[in-house]
Formats: C-alpha cells, structure tokens, sequence
C-alpha cells in the first residue's frame, strides 16, 4: 500500500497541472483571438485599398491566426499581428499593444504633422480600458 500512495499523489499533482494549464490556455487563447480577428476585420472592412496592395488578406487571417492563437503574451500577440499587417506592404498600418501605447503617453510627445480623424476605436480587454487600436483617417495636404 505505501508505494500506491505516491504514485497517487503524483498522479494527482499531474492531473491538478494539467487541469491548471487547461483551464488557463483557453481564456489566453480567446483573448488572443479575438483581438487578432477584430484587427483584421477591421482592416477587412476599412482598409482603403480593397485589393489589400495585391496580398491575399483571407490567406494572411488562415497563416496568422494559429500562431496568434498560441502567443504566450501580448508581445507575442502584437507581434504576430504585425507580421499578418506587414502582407499589406504599407509602412502606416502597423498595430500597437496598450502596453506600449501607455509606455509612450508616458515618455513620448510626438506631433506627426498630419490631420486625421479617429474613424473606430476598440477598446482592449484590460482594465485600463485601453485602446487595442484606432483606424485614423489621414488627410496629407498636398
């Protein structure tokens, strides 16, 4: 009987770890996802170019959502994101984590030298309330 006991007992930790991870990886998994589907929808939607600079946009959601699925971080996250982005080959659409946004509202003062409008504005799912991204609608005198 006593060497039953350990191996329950490792038995147990394993299935409290597994459990845990289960439990876990979903909420991060949704949470990714839907912030990477709301950017590309949004720029399936709004993007001024409806031939997206000649990338397939429905092929980049297909390449990109897995591995946005399984980022272990909102760097991660931002990151595959931008890789999605970068299919469009337009230097002015790129994303920005709420971390790095409130990094910057910290540290940085930038004036762009462009008139734009805040056309959507999506809202993270932290706390803060922060903005997971804006679509501005630039006007460029010319």
């Amino acid at each position: 009987m006593r060497k039953k006991i350990p191996v329950l007992a490792v038995l147990l930790v394993w299935l409290f770890c597994q459990q845990s991870a289960l439990s876990f990886s979903p909420t991060l998994a949704e949470g990714n996802l839907k912030v990477f589907d709301s950017v590309w929808v949004a720029v399936n939607e709004k993007y001024f170019d409806v031939r997206f600079n000649g990338a397939d946009w429905a092929h980049a959601r297909e390449t990109f959502r897995p591995h946005a699925m399984a980022a272990a971080n909102e760097q991660e996250l931002y990151r595959i994101i931008n890789l999605m982005l970068d299919e469009l080959h337009d230097p002015h659409t790129y994303a920005v984590s709420p971390e790095a946004v409130r990094n910057a509202q910290r540290h940085v003062s930038l004036d762009l030298g462009f008139v734009g409008r805040i056309i959507e504005d999506h809202q993270s799912l932290d706390a803060s309330g922060g903005s997971v991204f804006r679509i501005i609608g630039v006007h460029c005198p010319h």
